[in-house]
């Protein structure tokens, strides 16, 4: 069922949270509701295309399949529907590290993917946390570090990552590893009206950089 809800702050109007109560910040929000009214799944902003919204939507009918697998007793489901959760976004690091627990030894199939969905949900949840420069420099540099083990998402949190990373190399003056990240951050980052700006805003900075080490 198809729900609009229009936040104005008028008083008087219904729900006058639910975009807060449903964890969401921007406008406009998809979400994707079970029949309790619990989040299941959160439509990503860099992928608001009808072909994206019918790709949900089938994700969002997988895991309502797989749940009532789970509920009918069927514990085999279980490493699915929590990997359906992650994917679709509707379920947080913490709960999902958790969840992970409880299930035991997996094949080695499944919990490779599983450990890479959950480093991915890592990842882009630590990057959304980043509010100030200061955050985003330190942020950067513990994936640098993370990069330097041999780890880097290459989901959607990629650009993310490659970006704060950048923040760091920036402040450091360190033009080879901003130059690194800079080619994985063109590589990763999505399509968009401001990509062409950010980019050329990147490529400043790197001209910088090399200037000061050169001169």
């Amino acid at each position: 069922m198809l729900f609009c809800h229009i936040t104005s702050h008028v008083e008087g109007d219904p729900y006058p949270d639910l975009l807060q109560q449903k964890g969401n910040r921007a406008f406009p929000s998809l979400t994707f509701l079970d029949p309790a009214g619990e989040v299941i799944a959160r439509q990503p902003s860099r992928a608001r295309t009808v072909p994206a919204f019918e790709k949900t939507h089938r994700a969002c009918a997988n895991y309502l399949k797989l749940k009532r697998r789970v509920d009918e007793g069927d514990d085999s489901a279980r490493p699915e529907l929590l990997m359906a959760q992650i994917e679709m976004g509707g379920i947080d690091f913490e709960t999902a590290t958790k969840t992970r627990k409880t299930l035991g030894k997996l094949p080695t199939e499944q919990d490779e993917k599983l450990g890479k969905l959950l480093f991915e949900l890592e990842i882009s949840e630590t990057a959304k946390r980043v509010r100030t420069r200061k955050q985003a420099i330190k942020t950067g540099k513990q994936f640098l570090e993370i990069w330097n083990s041999g780890r880097a998402p290459t989901g959607e949190s990629a650009s993310s990552f490659y970006a704060l990373v950048m923040e760091y190399a920036y402040d450091q003056k360190d033009a080879k590893v901003y130059a690194r990240a800079f080619k994985r951050f063109d590589e990763t980052a999505p399509q968009g009206r401001n990509r062409k700006r950010v980019i050329q805003r990147m490529q400043r900075r790197l001209d910088e950089l090399k200037q000061r080490r050169d001169g």
